[in-house]
C-alpha cells in the first residue's frame, strides 16, 4: 500500500509540474509581443474636414488609455494642447469646421496609464492635407466630326473615393451658350464619349456636359463645337471623261469652259469652245485669240 501511495504522489507531482510549465510558456509568449506606439498616420481631405486614420498601438488593455491628436498649420509645429482625445479602441478621427484651401499638419500619440502616472508614447509620422471642394465638372471636352456624325468626348473629374459619378448629361444647341433645360442624351458614368447621329450637314453644333452624382448635378463643362461639311467630289477626267461635260440641271448651261488648239493651213489658231452637250463641244468658237494671217 505504501508503494502505491508513493507512486500516486509522484504522478500527481509530475502532472502539476507539467501544467505549471505550460502556463509559464503561455505567459512567456504573451510577453514576447513588443510594445509599439501608433503609426502609419494618414490624412484624407474633404469639403471643410479631414479624416485621420492610423495603425493602433500595441499595449496591454489596462495600459492603453487612449490617443491624443495634435494639429498645426506648419510642418513640425503643433498646438501644445491636443485638439481631441479618443478612446484606445478607436483608430480614426474626423477634424471638422476647417477652412478650405489651408494645409493642416497632424501627429498622434498614445496615452499610457502607468499608475500613479499617465505617460505619452512616441508620436506617429506627420500627415498633412488641404480640405476643399472637388468639382464634379467634366473637363477637356472635345467635339469632332467623323463621317456623317459628331463624336463628343471629355475627361472624367477627379473626385473622392466616396463619390461615385452615376451618369453624364449631354446638351446641344446651334447657338452658342443657349441650351435647353433637357439634355439630348444621358450616358452611364463609366463612359466618357457620346456619338451624335441626328445632325445636319454644314450646321455648327455646340455641346456641354454635366456630371451627376447621386442627387447632385455639376456645373456645365466648357463648350465644344463641331460641324459636318458636305462632301466635295472632284471629277477625274481620266476615269470618267463624260464628267467633263456635265451640265447644270437648273440652268441647262454648261458648267465648264474648255480650251482647244488647232493647226490648220500653217496658221496657229487658239480657240476656246464651251460644251453644249454631254457628248461633245460646239463647233462655234466662244472666243478667238492670236489669229495670224
Amino acid at each position: 500500500m505504501k508503494k502505491i501511495s508513493i507512486l500516486l504522489l509522484i504522478c500527481l507531482l509530475s502532472i502539476n509540474t507539467s501544467l505549471h510549465a505550460k502556463k509559464y510558456k503561455k505567459k512567456k509568449k504573451t510577453k514576447q509581443k513588443a510594445e509599439q506606439p501608433p503609426k502609419n498616420l494618414v490624412a484624407k481631405p474633404k469639403d471643410g474636414q479631414i479624416t485621420l486614420s492610423w495603425s493602433p498601438a500595441v499595449y496591454a488593455k489596462s495600459v492603453l488609455a487612449g490617443y491624443n491628436i495634435y494639429r498645426g498649420t506648419k510642418s513640425g509645429q503643433y498646438d501644445p494642447k491636443p485638439i481631441a482625445r479618443v478612446k484606445g479602441t478607436m483608430a480614426t478621427y474626423t477634424d471638422t469646421s476647417l477652412q478650405n484651401g489651408v494645409e493642416y499638419f497632424y501627429v498622434v500619440n498614445a496615452t499610457l496609464k502607468v499608475l500613479p502616472l499617465f505617460l505619452h508614447s512616441d508620436d506617429t509620422n506627420e500627415a498633412s492635407a488641404t480640405p476643399g471642394k472637388k468639382s464634379l465638372q467634366p473637363k477637356n471636352i472635345i467635339a469632332a466630326p467623323k463621317g456623317k456624325q459628331i463624336v463628343v468626348s471629355w475627361e472624367a473629374p477627379k473626385v473622392d473615393e466616396d463619390t461615385i459619378i452615376t451618369s453624364y448629361k449631354i446638351y446641344r444647341t446651334i447657338k452658342s451658350k443657349k441650351y435647353s433645360k433637357q439634355p439630348i442624351a444621358t450616358v452611364d458614368g463609366s463612359t466618357c464619349t457620346y456619338v451624335d447621329r441626328k445632325i445636319k450637314k454644314e450646321v455648327p453644333y455646340f455641346y456641354v456636359i454635366k456630371a451627376v452624382s447621386e442627387n447632385i448635378t455639376s456645373k456645365p463643362s466648357e463648350e465644344a463645337t463641331a460641324m459636318v461639311e458636305k462632301e466635295v467630289i472632284i471629277p477625274d477626267p481620266e476615269k470618267n471623261p463624260a464628267s467633263l461635260y456635265r451640265e447644270n440641271a437648273k440652268t441647262s448651261k454648261p458648267s465648264q469652259f474648255y480650251l482647244r488648239t488647232s493647226n490648220r493651213n500653217a496658221q496657229r489658231t487658239r480657240q476656246s469652245f464651251h460644251g453644249t452637250s454631254r457628248r461633245g463641244q460646239s463647233t462655234r468658237p466662244y472666243q478667238r485669240r492670236n489669229k495670224r494671217k
